[in-house]
């Protein structure tokens, strides 16, 4: 461990443990008097639903005594939300893919000085609504200490997040001497192939009779009347059914007393709440750099 103190060519550093504290030619914050600041008591940051569609798994062979089977997911397509995304439903059919876009309109909070360059972006925050359960397991995870009062360099706060696949953060930005807030949700390309269990292995062998045991809807989801057949997690199961000899668990059957079939979001329910809402205290100081 280095501790020194150097002047030369009219520059001044000092070295502590290793790392240098001061520096006469680094740029230092000054911040506004604070009667500047942007204070923001009970503040709420919404994130709204995502886009979801369904998928049904059926199996109704192999099982001991003619036994049938069903489930019905929610699922998460392939979407990108944020301030400079369009109104864009994207559809496949086996071919190439693209993520469905939405707008989240940025947030005016306030006026900075006008020769500010800084912000100094203090929150005090907890999710104050709660999206629903995904794979059996939780809701999406919040990844910062709720309640706790945090400093944001740069103004960017990782909100939320179910890996693999959602992710949720907010920016505070400057604009001028305006100040916005700016929201960002998405959902990855889950990528070809079979959907995938919660527990990252293949799903269950299907009855090839019923087009592999899974099939898409997208009933309610507004995009259309099918989802991509590619792209989309499974998100959260609906409904179980069996195994019993109890109808033959068909997707879209007409008589719950005789096809037993397994509720489908969208058509039999609604759509899980996706939803998460962050309610609490922002304080903006703003400075410039000297």
């Amino acid at each position: 461990m280095v501790d020194a103190f150097d002047y030369q060519n009219n520059r001044m550093t000092i070295t502590k443990n290793d790392n240098v504290v001061f520096d006469s030619d680094a740029k230092s914050v000054q911040l506004f008097p604070d009667s500047t600041k942007i204070r923001l008591t009970g503040k709420q940051i919404v994130f709204p639903n995502l886009l979801q569609a369904n998928a049904y798994h059926r199996y109704s062979g192999g099982i001991i005594g003619g036994l049938t089977y069903c489930e019905s997911w929610s699922t998460l397509l392939w979407q990108e939300w944020g301030p400079t995304e369009v109104f864009l439903n994207y559809e496949s059919f086996g071919g190439a893919l693209g993520a469905s876009t939405r707008n989240l309109p940025q947030e005016y909070l306030g006026s900075v000085p006008a020769d500010t360059d800084y912000l100094d972006v203090r929150v005090r925050l907890a999710r104050t609504h709660v999206p629903a359960v995904l794979w059996d397991m939780s809701a999406p995870y919040v990844m910062f200490q709720e309640g706790a009062e945090i400093n944001l360099p740069g103004g960017s706060c990782p909100t939320e997040s179910f890996p693999p696949m959602l992710f949720r953060h907010f920016d505070i930005v400057r604009d001028g001497t305006s100040v916005y807030l700016r929201r960002y949700q998405s959902v990855g390309n889950k990528g070809t192939g079979d959907y995938v269990m919660p527990s990252g292995g293949a799903i269950i062998s299907s009855d090839s009779s019923v087009s592999g045991g899974w099939t898409i809807g997208a009933e309610g989801a507004g995009v259309g009347d099918r989802a991509p057949a590619q792209g989309a997690w499974l998100a959260r199961r609906i409904d179980t059914r069996g195994p019993d000899s109890s109808g033959g668990k068909r997707r879209n059957g007409t008589s719950p007393g005789t096809d037993n079939q397994c509720y489908i979001p969208g058509k039999s329910i609604s759509y899980p709440d996706l939803s998460s809402t962050y309610t609490g205290d922002i304080t903006i100081h703003p400075g410039r750099y000297e």
